[in-house]
């Protein structure tokens, strides 16, 4: 997913990106987890879903991952994807 965020090595392509992180996220990366809900929050790559990232920030952030903490953090104190 990386690879195609950043246009290493292959055409820079936001879906592309959106669809590897997904796949490994759904295996259980902690970083691909991080990284798609990256993705809905800004709308890179796929339709943005506030709701979805913050359940992907949350369940990271239950696992200990620190930046997923600070970021559904920031979600609470907006109010984005959160009741």
């Amino acid at each position: 997913g990386c690879l195609y965020a950043w246009g290493e090595g292959v055409e820079k392509d936001l879906s592309e990106a959106a669809m590897w992180y997904l796949r490994a996220s759904q295996q259980g990366h902690g970083e691909a987890r991080i990284c798609y809900a990256m993705a809905l929050y800004k709308g890179e790559g796929v339709a943005q879903d506030l709701v979805q990232s913050a359940e992907l920030f949350l369940l990271a952030a239950s696992k200990g991952h620190k930046q997923a903490q600070y970021n559904i953090g920031v979600m609470y104190a907006r109010g984005e994807g959160v009741e």
